[in-house]
């Protein structure tokens, strides 16, 4: 093999070396260009790359992509194998050439002129030993293909797997071109986040755009509850991000599957937010807060114009809350910060909401509502301002409705419920009633026993019977006298009196003038089944006696324990008195001593009401038959009638009436002239000797300097020494009243006996007299 055949094969080996490189360089650039731009999808599809960042990475991979074209293709196409190259890498390839290609290749031309000094036949020799050498190997052996088969496996790989998958989602080959250079088009999502707001139009208004929300008007102070619900895979987490305010970022709470909720409390700056979770950052669904004042109450005010039963002029009041009767009118007035839109009055109860109307001088201030009182309940006032907020957390009022108390009544005589009259009895009512508007009637009603006929008896003032006027007292006292003597009954044999041993069955009753509109329609309260039995005179002489034995009993008591208190008073200041005035009494003795006198005072007192009602026993039974004693009854009567005494004794009752019998105004009065006289002792020790002695006794005991006491403790005794005269004095009336009681009751007996003598002897004569009455 001549050098030129040696050159023609190797320019043939080199020209195959340049496109092994090309095709090498060719699959290396298509698997970097594929890889980089799956590596570009990989990443803008997982993070959703900003634009910037977008466009700076395509460049970037375009830089390096014409790197590697220029390095890979270019150079090899620039810089092709020469024959010594080749002739170098066939000796790597074939160490048993050991340079000897090389040097055929050199040895030729001017190398081996005879000048050069080189020996011809050892360079045919060196020929003849390479073509030897050519003739036994191949010399396009030196290629390495295994490389090129796996880079080009992997560069059609790559590529068909592009292909393949471009094929399939031909729509995200568009949207990852459009992203490429810059483009907004958004990716597929896995997870895509809708919001919403629950209480939408509460303190908070929506504003959409193409069926999204985009803006929030809402109420400064208000909370701002957000809904969000995913579609597709359900994250791990789902935040509001906050942008443009001080509003912190909220994370959500997962409250169903696919529903994540939270609120923003208390907005008082706008904002921005979006919602951010899984694959989706809530890219271009921003939403802008803005915050706007709510409405608010400044004032409010009821105006109340109450029944006419009741006899109330209307009245103002500052305040929300309403205490009236049922049946009342209220207006509610309500005055805002600024004007608002509407309002509404809405009740707790069933009954309806109630919308406020604007008044003509209130500039959209200024509203009323008026409902009528029919029931307690509570009311709530909702404003809605002119952006079509409502008011936060409406203030709530109560609403009490009064209703009207039926009247209260106390029978004030007679003091028990079942009492003995004589025959010629006249029964006291003394009847105390009170109701909050205001009593209409207040009568007795009578029948005997056995029967249903009643007789009505009006008591106090006349029966209320057309519309209460405001000088109506609510509270009605009255006294009435019922008489037996000359009163007949109704039977069924006829009308007649009561005889001794029937009985007589009474009721009070009081009404009020409760009324639904102008239709009467009065409460009542009633003591019903009192009985007033009819007792002969004897008999009810009998029992007053042993009254009067009792009150003997405790008129010895309250001297005994008078006296003890006087006796302890001496001994005090005798004691004071012995000690030529430097043992001064002391306080706490004086003390003992003016509790002591303060019982009998009381003791005293409770001993002239038991007098005075021992007195009205003779009185109205007409047990004496003197000639003032019917005149009295009337007198006594007209007293009771303008006494304010509920309770206690009335002195100022009694005192006048004692006053005027020592006086002789009365004339003559056997039996109740001696009680009088009772009575006068018993008040002269309640109402003065015995207030006086205690009165001493306190001067006595506070007195600032230790001298002063002893001339107080002496007048204390002066006082207990009269009371102990005027006890002394109602002992001996007493002792006469008895002597003067066996006389009466001997005379009254053999009365009664000759009377019953009499009826049975004309019972005798006259079978038929029994018919009509015993007469």
């Amino acid at each position: 093999m001549n050098t030129e055949q040696l050159r023609t094969q190797f320019a043939s080996i080199g020209a195959r070396w340049t496109r092994l490189s090309l095709l090498y360089g060719a699959a290396i650039v298509v698997v970097l260009a594929v890889a980089g731009l799956i590596a570009l999808f990989a990443l803008d599809r997982l993070f959703s790359l900003p634009s910037a960042v977008r466009v700076t990475l395509f460049v970037a991979y375009l830089g390096f992509l014409l790197v590697q074209i220029h390095r890979r293709i270019g150079y090899p196409l620039r810089r092709r194998p020469s024959v010594r190259d080749v002739a170098c890498a066939i000796e790597r390839r074939h160490p048993r050439f050991d340079g000897r290609l090389l040097s055929v290749l050199e040895l030729e031309g001017a190398a081996v002129e005879e000048k050069r000094n080189v020996s011809v036949a050892l360079v045919d020799e060196l020929r003849s030993e390479v073509s030897r050498l050519a003739t036994e190997i191949r010399l396009d052996e030196i290629f390495e293909f295994q490389p090129l088969k796996k880079v080009s496996a992997a560069a059609v790989g790559t590529a068909l797997l592009v292909i393949v998958a471009a094929s399939a989602r031909p729509d995200l080959v568009r949207i990852f071109g459009n992203r490429l250079i810059g483009g907004e088009a958004r990716w597929p999502q896995a997870t895509m986040l809708a919001i919403s707001f629950p209480e939408h139009g509460t303190h908070f208004v929506v504003e959409e755009e193409s069926g999204r929300p985009v803006r929030i008007k809402i109420a400064r102070g208000a909370s701002l509850p957000v809904t969000v619900t995913v579609q597709g895979e359900n994250p791990d987490s789902v935040v509001l991000e906050t942008t443009d305010g001080k509003q912190g970022d909220l994370s959500l709470a997962s409250t169903a599957p696919g529903e994540w909720t939270s609120r923003f409390r208390s907005v008082r700056e706008p904002f921005t937010f979006r919602p951010v979770g899984g694959d989706d950052d809530g890219a271009g669904r921003e939403i802008d807060v803005a915050v706007f004042a709510p409405p608010a109450l400044a004032n409010i005010a009821t105006e109340l114009t109450f029944p006419k039963y009741t006899g109330l002029d209307p009245r103002r009041e500052p305040r929300g809350d309403v205490e009236a009767p049922i049946g009342s009118t209220v207006s509610v007035e309500v005055t805002t910060l600024e004007p608002v839109a509407r309002g509404s009055l809405t009740f707790d109860s069933n009954l309806p909401a109630l919308e406020l109307a604007p008044t003509v001088e209130g500039g959209g201030k200024v509203w009323r509502a008026t409902f009528s009182l029919t029931q307690s309940c509570a009311y709530s006032v909702d404003l809605v301002g002119d952006t079509g907020f409502r008011n936060l957390e409406p203030p709530t009022y109560s609403v009490l409705a009064v209703k009207d108390r039926s009247p209260t009544l106390r029978v004030l005589e007679p003091a028990r419920g079942d009492v003995d009259v004589t025959p010629a009895g006249v029964v006291v009512l003394r009847i105390a009633a009170d109701d909050d508007y205001g009593i209409r009637e207040l009568f007795a009603e009578f029948k005997p026993f056995g029967t249903e006929a009643t007789t009505r008896l009006d008591i106090g003032l006349p029966a209320v019977t057309s519309q209460p006027t405001p000088t109506d007292v609510r509270r009605r006292s009255g006294v009435e006298s019922f008489d037996l003597r000359g009163r007949t009954f109704a039977r069924d044999d006829g009308p007649r009196e009561l005889s001794v041993g029937e009985s007589l069955i009474y009721r009070i009753v009081a009404r009020d003038n409760h009324a639904l509109g102008d239709e009467p329609q009065p409460n009542e309260t009633a003591f019903a089944d009192r009985r007033i039995d009819v007792v002969s005179p004897s008999e009810k002489l009998r029992l007053l006696g042993e009254r009067q034995v009792r009150s003997k009993d405790e008129v010895k008591a309250l001297r005994a324990t008078q006296q003890e208190k006087l006796d302890r008073l001496e001994a005090i200041l005798k004691e004071f008195d012995g000690s030529e005035g430097d043992d001064a009494p002391s306080a706490d003795d004086i003390a003992a001593i003016e509790i002591g006198q303060n019982q009998i005072t009381t003791r005293t007192l409770k001993q002239c009401r038991e007098f005075a009602d021992i007195f009205q026993e003779y009185l109205f039974n007409r047990l004496d038959t003197g000639a003032g004693a019917e005149g009295l009854i009337a007198i006594v009567l007209d007293r009771k009638r303008t006494s304010t005494a509920i309770d206690a004794f009335d002195v100022k009752l009694w005192r006048p009436l004692v006053e005027a019998h020592s006086a002789g105004t009365y004339g003559r009065l056997d039996l109740l002239g001696r009680i009088f006289e009772m009575l006068r002792c018993s008040l002269d020790v309640g109402e003065i000797h015995s207030i006086e002695a205690a009165k001493s006794l306190s001067d006595a005991r506070i007195a600032i300097s230790d001298a002063e006491r002893p001339a107080a403790l002496r007048r204390a005794l002066e006082a207990q020494k009269k009371v102990l005269d005027r006890l002394d004095e109602l002992l001996a009336k007493l002792d006469e009243w008895e002597d003067f009681q066996e006389i009466v009751s001997i005379f009254r007996n053999l009365i009664e006996d000759q009377s019953d003598l009499h009826r049975q002897t004309m019972r005798a004569l006259n079978p038929d007299a029994g018919k009509d009455g015993g007469k």
